[in-house]
């Protein structure tokens, strides 16, 4: 079961998980990547241009903690959040997951390897992208997720891949995104076997895009 940091105990609801899973992992490292716990407690966001990942967002939700969302769309950008107002699932996501944006949450750490996948599948899903690795290695893919100008959060991500046997690679992009105050952002690189064109969700608990699109694919 989930052990808790926070001095005062957090009452369990019946629809709150007691264990880790491959889903909730997955769904964990999806809000890690694009999504946020306000420091209120009382809500918890995510927002995605992708209508098919926000949709397997809600629906996870759903089963695995039976609460619903809202949609709101950011009329300049269109961008479309899914907003939970559940103060409960907050906390719960704060206390005893131990969701913080710079680095991987404690529970994914402590759980198994098939969990410790599928969250990097859904940051990959989240901020990540696939593409085909060089004509020397056909079978390969590269994936690329982007975290951000803090290299504690980049080498988080890289223990975590290197975890999984993958040996990753960390590297420096140049951006002149002024809007978000910074002008750079940290990529964490590695590359997996390419088992099938489409790989499905959670397939290997690792990529979930298509091989050659890099669009979010539902098995």
């Amino acid at each position: 079961a989930f052990s808790q940091s926070s001095k005062r105990a957090l009452v369990y609801h019946p629809d709150l998980p007691l264990l880790m899973s491959p889903e909730l992992a997955w769904w964990v490292g999806a809000l890690w990547a694009d999504g946020y716990v306000p420091p209120s407690k009382k809500s918890i966001m995510f927002a995605n241009a992708d209508q098919d990942l926000l949709g397997v967002m809600q629906d996870t939700a759903s089963d695995l903690f039976g609460i619903d969302c809202k949609r709101y769309q950011n009329k300049k950008t269109g961008v479309w959040s899914l907003i939970w107002g559940s103060s409960l699932l907050s906390r719960w996501l704060s206390e005893v997951v131990g969701f913080e944006k710079l680095r991987v949450p404690r529970a994914i750490w402590s759980s198994d390897a098939e969990s410790r996948g599928a969250f990097l599948a859904g940051v990959v899903d989240g901020d990540g992208s696939c593409s085909p690795s060089n004509i020397e290695k056909p079978n390969n893919l590269v994936v690329s997720v982007s975290v951000g100008p803090q290299h504690e959060t980049a080498v988080s991500l890289a223990y975590l891949v290197a975890s999984l046997g993958r040996k990753p690679r960390m590297r420096t992009l140049q951006q002149n995104w002024a809007a978000r105050n910074y002008d750079y952002t940290y990529q964490v690189v590695y590359q997996k076997e390419r088992k099938a064109l489409a790989v499905p969700l959670l397939a290997d608990g690792e990529v979930i895009r298509d091989a050659e699109s890099g669009r979010f694919a539902k098995g």
